[in-house]
């Protein structure tokens, strides 16, 4: 996964840029979506991910995580493709936070 952008007619998706992806207890990535640069980690039972910020990994702008697996070291060892899928989503999510963020076309914030 080096890029993702949105489909014509589809949700709009952020592009993707993966710079680095592998390892495993932690299984990590670092990348940018639309630009912005974005931390990934799948260790013990949940995986997370941190965008934006100052530090992505220990006060990103935006923060996601979600558990994982049946034992305590099961994200450690998911696939590069099960991540991939995972950071997919992420960006999404990322992606429609940013949108409920964003004032109205033609109205100042908090009207």
């Amino acid at each position: 996964m080096t890029s993702e952008a949105g489909n014509a007619g589809k949700e709009s998706l952020p592009e993707i840029a993966v710079g680095d992806i592998g390892g495993y207890c932690p299984v990590q990535a670092e990348g940018t979506f639309d630009g912005v640069p974005f931390y990934f980690r799948a260790r013990g039972e949940r995986w997370t991910i941190g965008v934006g910020g100052d530090d992505i990994w220990l006060k990103p702008d935006w923060f996601y995580e979600e558990p994982y697996g049946d034992g305590p070291f099961a994200a450690g060892w998911m696939s590069i493709s099960e991540a991939e899928g995972f950071i997919r989503k992420a960006a999404r999510l990322w992606r429609e936070a940013r949108v409920a963020k964003e004032p109205e076309s033609g109205k100042a914030p908090g009207q």
